[in-house]
């Protein structure tokens, strides 16, 4: 009787789980924005549509579906989403969640915080991506995405889908997010993500969709400011994590350019003596093809311009990004990690101020496109 009661308990045990909410059941959160305003967080959930990703019978999946929002306000993020989920009405489910957008004001005032809360919350997922924005954080997380396609499927939310076809600015994990505001030597770049309605059309009529429009800059948890795209186009081009961009270079006799493929550039940082004193070298080495407007046109003086005009688009960058007191190419972390002895000798700064385009070594490989034409 004794080993008849413990197979029954066993098997009871084992015939399923507990306290479990049916998937149906759950709300699944997919991104988060946070603004701070008037002294108190305003935290907004986007939550996941299942009619909108799986089609079932009677319906499509690129109809347009709506996008679920929750909104939270409180003196802490975590009394921010307790008022949340008041309001919810069933169970919250964060395996999902792969977008994270700040405001300005929440990472220029709170961003310590910030991170003090998602590293202690035990039900975050913390694996996506972050992003910052001037923009109106309830716009952008129901901006409605072409063809009606889940949002989950977005540029903001899988990057790296468009940065093969076109780079933009390099996406911040969340892990970086996590260990690189704790490096004193780090600069921390936050793609600023706008709404913009003149790109895309359903019929005639405009349809916003979001896209990138800059960066903020921070050192540890400090906001250092914010620089346009067109101010770091040199950047954008030329940094490890770019696979392919366009670049226009001009000669005199004409007046349409040179366009230039460039691809997988790889970036190295040096130091290197010069005259008696350090000096930061910037290596970079950048595959190429040529695209457009290189017919009858000397090899050599193209490729000149070619490696001119990256080394120009390059200090372009680091110059605007020093304005601002921000190292874009991360030169002090280099250093601090593999010339630590120059860097407790304070050499930063002084070697920062000094580098210019001279320090710009570029190596341009050819590749090259099959015409589609002569098959050559």
């Amino acid at each position: 009787m004794k080993y008849l009661a413990a197979i029954i308990c066993t098997i009871w045990l084992l015939s399923g789980c507990g306290e479990i909410t049916e998937v149906q059941y759950q709300a699944y959160a997919v991104g988060i924005g946070i603004d701070y305003k008037d002294d108190l967080f305003h935290v907004y959930l986007q939550f996941m549509d299942f009619s909108n990703i799986a089609k079932v019978e009677g319906s499509t999946i690129n109809a347009e579906k709506p996008i679920w929002l929750a909104v939270g306000h409180g003196n802490t993020i975590d009394e921010a989403f307790i008022d949340l989920y008041n309001g919810l009405q069933i169970k919250a489910n964060f395996d999902q969640m792969n977008l994270f957008i700040f405001t300005r004001d929440a990472i220029d005032q709170k961003l310590g915080e910030i991170i003090q809360s998602f590293n202690t919350n035990f039900n975050f997922r913390l694996n996506g991506w972050v992003y910052g924005t001037e923009g109106n954080l309830e716009e952008i997380l129901t901006a409605k995405m072409p063809f009606f396609y889940p949002y989950i499927a977005s540029h903001i939310v899988q990057p790296y889908d468009t940065h093969r076809v076109s780079s933009d600015i390099p996406p911040l994990s969340t892990e970086q997010l996590l260990y690189k505001t704790k490096e004193e030597t780090n600069t921390l770049i936050f793609p600023i993500v706008t709404i913009k309605d003149n790109i895309i059309h359903m019929d005639s009529d405009d349809f916003p969709v979001t896209t990138l429009n800059g960066a903020f800059f921070n050192k540890g948890y400090k906001l250092l400011g914010s620089l346009s795209k067109e101010q770091i186009f040199g950047f954008i081009r030329i940094n490890s994590r770019s696979e392919r961009t366009l670049l226009h270079v001009y000669f005199e006799d004409i007046k349409s350019p040179v366009s230039i493929e460039l691809r997988d550039p790889k970036v190295k940082r040096k130091v290197k003596e010069k005259d008696g004193e350090d000096r930061y070298q910037l290596n970079i080495k950048v595959s190429v093809n040529l695209r457009e407007g290189a017919e009858n046109k000397d090899p050599q003086e193209v490729e000149g311009r070619i490696i001119k005009e990256i080394k120009r688009n390059v200090m372009e960058s680091v110059n605007n990004a020093k304005e601002i007191g921000a190292d874009i190419y991360r030169f002090e972390d280099y250093l601090y990690r593999y010339k630590h002895k120059l860097w407790k000798e304070k050499k930063h700064e002084m070697m920062f101020n000094n580098f210019n385009e001279e320090d710009i070594n570029v190596k341009v490989t050819y590749v090259k496109s099959i015409n589609k034409i002569y098959g050559k």
